[in-house]
């Protein structure tokens, strides 16, 4: 495997609909791949764990093909990683990466195809004995689906005032406040239902592609396309991505880069290159999702 090496591959991805999302990624190949040498299932349908999420409920196990008796083992950490929504456009402040933890005697091994769930939500490090590691996101639910309502709230950060939010999550029923919060935007059922399907399909979207060491909605790319929706053109290269979206009767001209940033916990994790020329932009179109006419 030289240095230099890339592959590329095209997924795509049917959304509501006939719309498909077409989506290249291309995976600069470095020699130190090699070492990870195995790969994480689920139980029920022995397909491997590819999108780097699954579910407190999901049953996993590890294969390694270089012992096929099971006598290898691993070990699974959950490190103390808080979860830190995508900061908007403008924003200055700088994203912190997750800490790798450290290999300690409470790390209890498991066996290769030893049957093992995590039923704590979180980032997760798998580590073999011979130093390969996969990062695992873990979530409630029905992930990457929006089935419950504390799903439904997180995401909200970007459309609500800190005020909102507080009541979101303060009130006794939040299935009405959540419901409440959509009508009060769109001030007639039927616009409130199509605005929550599209920005929780959007979410969902988010969720399958963009997962990175915490859920797809939090991260930039996620924050990008729930807010703007699918980009009209995407250009990719192995360290980064460029976003565009062609100007119209609704919305202006704006581009955005995202760089991909190194981690020991996944390959999906880019970062956006913020600048203070994007608040007005920014400002405008989550106005248009509070007035309830943002292009569905």
């Amino acid at each position: 495997m030289a240095a230099g090496n890339t592959m590329q591959v095209r997924l795509w991805m049917k959304l509501a609909g006939q719309e498909r999302l077409g989506i290249s990624h291309r995976l600069a190949l470095r020699p130190d791949m090699l070492r990870k040498d195995f790969m994480l299932l689920h139980v029920r349908t022995n397909a491997p764990v590819l999108r780097g999420f699954a579910t407190t409920s999901d049953s996993l196990y590890l294969w390694q093909h270089s012992d096929t008796s099971g006598t290898a083992t691993f070990t699974v950490q959950q490190t103390n990683y808080t979860l830190q929504p995508a900061l908007p456009p403008m924003s200055t402040r700088a994203e912190s990466l997750p800490e790798v933890p450290q290999v300690t005697g409470g790390a209890q091994p498991l066996a290769v195809l030893d049957t093992f769930q995590l039923d704590q939500e979180g980032l997760y490090l798998l580590r073999t004995a011979s130093g390969a590691t996969q990062g695992l996101v873990v979530q409630g639910g029905t992930y990457p689906l929006v089935t419950r309502v504390q799903d439904m709230i997180t995401p909200l950060i970007y459309l609500t005032t800190s005020t909102e939010r507080e009541a979101l999550y303060s009130t006794q029923d939040q299935k009405a406040a959540v419901d409440g919060f959509w009508l009060k935007i769109a001030k007639d059922k039927k616009l409130a239902r199509e605005l929550i399907r599209a920005y929780y399909t959007r979410v969902e979207t988010a969720n399958k592609l963009y997962t990175s060491f915490k859920p797809g909605w939090a991260t930039d790319r996620g924050m990008i396309y729930i807010i703007y929706g699918k980009p009209h053109n995407v250009s990719t290269s192995p360290d980064a991505e460029t976003w565009i979206y062609r100007e119209s009767e609704a919305t202006p001209y704006v581009k955005f880069v995202f760089t991909k940033k190194e981690n020991n916990f996944t390959e999906n994790h880019f970062e956006l290159v913020r600048n203070r020329e994007y608040e007005e932009n920014w400002y405008s179109t989550v106005a248009r999702w509070r007035a309830g006419i943002i292009n569905l």
